[in-house]
């Protein structure tokens, strides 16, 4: 426990302003124990989240275990479970043909023009957990601009801040000074993973998924 006290000063002389002081306290944590401690965490407060004191699930959690996005307006828009079972089909079926998956394809498999709202990005991302629960292994990869043939700057984000990918030994930068050609040195590396997860995965693995009451994905 520790307090956090501050002086303010005027021109040299104390001084007691009306409005509070805003401030950030930013924690890191180490554990000997694994490297697994953030995840452990994580997996813990998620399971927390998922039912009340009474153990009954929170219906405002969806497939993923992840808590509804609430603003003041409400409840931010979230993709249907149909549509996270269609987009985690598309990777999984351009996974086993050793294939790539083009931003526009996604918004077309949807029938939608835009993602102002982030609606679709944040779908993905539980989409996506159907395939690989821990993200372990990134099908983002797959991912592919028409021009550069690699993914957005947004899956190399994803990949630094990685819990299974030792980004500082391996690039030693940050993933917004990449060059193209480290990109895509990167995106064969981790669409190869993806590849070859896809093809441990049952052929009917979805199919069983969607029938599931409680969906989980599997490694």
């Amino acid at each position: 426990m520790f307090d956090i006290h501050y002086n303010a000063r005027r021109e040299g002389r104390n001084h007691a302003p009306k409005d509070d002081l805003p401030y950030a306290l930013i924690v890191s944590v180490r554990s000997q124990a694994g490297r697994d401690f953030y995840d452990s965490i994580v997996a813990e407060v998620r399971e927390r989240a998922r039912t009340d004191q009474h153990g009954r699930r929170d219906p405002c959690h969806d497939i993923s275990g992840s808590p509804a996005i609430v603003t003041a307006e409400g409840p931010m828009p979230e993709l249907t479970r149909a549509e996270l079972f269609a987009i985690a089909d598309l990777f999984l079926m351009r996974a086993r043909a050793r294939g790539i998956v083009e931003y526009g394809e996604i918004y077309r498999l949807l029938n939608r023009k835009d993602d102002k709202d982030n609606t679709i990005f944040r779908g993905m991302e539980k989409a996506l957990r159907l395939l690989s629960s821990d993200r372990s292994v990134l099908y983002d990869a797959l991912l592919s601009l028409k021009k550069s043939k690699v993914p957005s700057n947004g899956f190399f984000d994803i990949l630094e801040n990685s819990l299974h990918f030792d980004w500082r030994k391996r690039v030693g930068k940050s993933h917004a000074s990449l060059e193209e050609d480290e990109k895509r040195v990167l995106t064969r590396e981790q669409r190869e993973l993806a590849y070859a997860h896809a093809a441990t995965l049952p052929q009917d693995y979805l199919t069983e998924l969607l029938r599931s009451e409680e969906p989980h994905a599997v490694e």
